[in-house]
């Protein structure tokens, strides 16, 4: 055995027991990236650490954790499971995990593995992402990649032979896809549809009996699972919905239509549209929270608007916001620019006020719900719906937060790269009226801008 396979070997053996350093981890990585006979080596061994802790618990669990290869029982099922491991690999194109982040695991062979970067993903195994869970899926000597969101979960079909195949169970699925051989498409299935491509970009989600698609490139052909319609090939810019009576092409969406833009750098005046409201601390959990109309707590100065405590009552802190109270679209899109401001946070509500609606909360820095979540805080209760624990880089220049909802999906996004992405369902329309806020709690708030878009 040369000593680079020893190398390799050695650092296979730390990363199934879980103790690979940073530089370890970058180490094997390259050498993943570069050799693909060390490629096949991680994936043959992946398996194989899987298949015996199964195959063989009882005796693994008292001795080490690595392959105990001198027991003669155990050599047969290596043996076994080796045969098993090249034709799994040999299947299917290589793929691994990257950048996974929160609630995320692999389950193989019936075990649950944690995913760690740069974990192979095999033909056959399933990936499961809680509510703050994410991962990217990348293969190997082209640009294909998947991202796959929280609350999502998609199998890898243990046969590849065809192509690239999996099945989309829950939740949502990003795709961009190389060209690929026209005897070997990228498929995507799920309960009420099967999608097919040779390259393009797209967006898959199942939910509420309902698969939905949305064509960002190129195009993708979607058949009813029961083949009982006529396939539809769906174009750029186009969508299109799957369910138990088939697949029907969706309405094509108008461009996006500004009703209002407000921008204080340039020095605008808060319009009237947008209605300063202020709620005590104190109030903030009891049964009769409200708003209440409160010019003194918007102030503008030097190119931005200042939203801070009651200026009638100096003593006391709490939630302020500027409120909209305009009938919510089905479509509406909220942008809002921050100046720097390290710690600082920023919450935007839609179908109602932070008491009543949808809760999208921006914070960068050391909090506990630091990053970005969608939550609703109904009278004495706190409702976590999805989480995005990346931080929040304070990079010396202004934040740009991005919250959309269409329909009853809600998307969420922090300088261009998104957070949030879930279906939602319908709000009950505010006692007061009121459609979305932009404000925040217990701390000073700045705005540059703000704009409102609806189609």
């Amino acid at each position: 055995m040369s000593p680079d396979r020893e190398e390799l070997e050695a650092l296979i053996h730390r990363y199934a027991d879980g103790v690979l350093n940073l530089g370890e981890t970058e180490q094997l990585n390259r050498l993943l990236e570069t050799d693909r006979d060390a490629a096949r080596c991680f994936s043959e061994q992946s398996i194989l650490h899987a298949l015996l802790r199964q195959k063989c618990r009882g005796q693994a669990e008292a001795a080490p954790r690595r392959f105990p290869w001198g027991r003669p029982a155990i050599a047969a099922a290596v043996l076994a499971a080796a045969g098993l491991a090249l034709a799994l690999f040999r299947s299917g194109p290589a793929a691994s995990a990257d950048d996974p982040s929160g609630d995320v695991a692999l389950v193989r062979q019936g075990e649950r593995l944690p995913v760690r970067p740069g974990q192979a993903v095999l033909p056959g195994d399933r990936i499961l992402t809680g509510a703050d869970g994410r991962l990217s899926i990348r293969f190997r000597g082209e640009s294909t990649a998947l991202h796959v969101p929280a609350d999502s979960r998609v199998e890898f079909d243990a046969d590849q032979g065809r192509g690239k195949r999996l099945t989309l169970k829950a939740g949502r699925l990003r795709c961009s896809v190389a060209p690929q051989p026209a005897d070997r498409p990228f498929t995507v299935r799920t309960p009420h549809a099967e999608t097919t491509v040779l390259g393009t970009t797209f967006r898959l989600s199942v939910s509420q009996g309902q698969t939905r698609l949305r064509v960002g490139e190129g195009q993708v052909r979607i058949a009813a699972r029961d083949g009982g319609r006529e396939p539809l090939l769906v174009a750029a810019g186009e969508s299109a919905t799957a369910d138990a009576g088939g697949v029907r092409a969706a309405p094509p969406l108008g461009p996006w239509r500004e009703v209002l833009s407000v921008d204080f750098r340039r020095g605008d005046p808060l319009p009237s549209g947008l209605e300063p409201v202020f709620c005590p601390s104190g109030r903030i959990d009891r049964p009769d929270r409200a708003f209440e109309f409160d010019p003194g707590i918007a102030r503008l100065k030097d190119g931005v608007l200042r939203l801070s405590e009651s200026r009638a009552r100096p003593e006391s802190m709490g939630l302020a916001a500027l409120q909209w109270k305009n009938p919510l679209p089905d479509r509406v899109r909220v942008e809002v620019t921050l100046p720097h401001q390290p710690g600082r946070q920023l919450t935007i509500t839609l179908g109602g006020t932070p008491f009543t609606g949808y809760r999208f909360n921006f914070q960068p820095g050391e909090h506990y719900w630091r990053g970005f979540h969608m939550d609703r805080i109904p009278a004495g209760l706190h409702a976590l719906i999805q989480r995005d624990s990346r931080d929040i880089a304070d990079v010396g220049k202004s934040h740009l937060i991005v919250v959309e909802k269409d329909g009853e999906t809600y998307r969420a996004w922090v300088d261009g790269e998104e957070r949030i992405e879930k279906d939602a369902a319908p709000l009950p329309p505010d006692p007061q009226g009121v459609a979305l806020t932009v404000g925040a709690t217990f701390t000073p708030l700045e705005i540059e801008a703000i704009r409102i878009l609806e189609r």
